[in-house]
């Protein structure tokens, strides 16, 4: 079981440390989360194809994100596994995480918030729309 210590994740010297950790489980943590990440990207972006516009918008910012996190923090372990000097950082792995946390908050507040607001101005603009006479004019 991984044991994470909070604490360190405030230190200076924990978190600009180019070595990699004794035992190779936090990494393959990560690989798992990265890899989930990758697979729900796949299967939302192969799944549901919705033909109103708001919620096909919303489909692509959640596919995005998923892919964001999954490939870049592959490319990040691929740099901590070379240990290359700048890029291999524990900073950059916690801020990809914490940058996902922000973007999943702000895309949960889209769908709970903002989205059905744009649907009901979505639904009046159809409603609207069915009562405009048709265009029947023959070319």
């Amino acid at each position: 079981m991984l044991k994470i210590d909070f604490s360190k994740l405030i230190q200076k010297d924990y978190l600009l440390e180019p070595k990699l950790p004794a035992s190779i489980e936090p990494i393959l943590y990560l690989m798992i989360f990265f890899s989930v990440c990758i697979a729900l990207a796949t299967l939302v972006t192969i799944s549901y194809r919705p033909h109103n516009y708001l919620y096909k918008n919303f489909k692509n910012r959640i596919s995005k994100m998923f892919w964001a996190c999954g490939l870049i923090g592959f490319v990040l372990l691929f740099f901590r596994w070379q240990t290359l000097s700048f890029l291999n950082l524990r900073i950059w792995l916690v801020a990809l995480i914490a940058f996902f946390i922000l973007w999943l908050a702000y895309n949960l507040l889209f769908y709970f918030v903002l989205l059905p607001k744009q649907l009901k101005v979505y639904q009046r603009q159809v409603e609207f729309q069915s009562f405009l006479p048709k265009n029947n004019a023959k070319n």
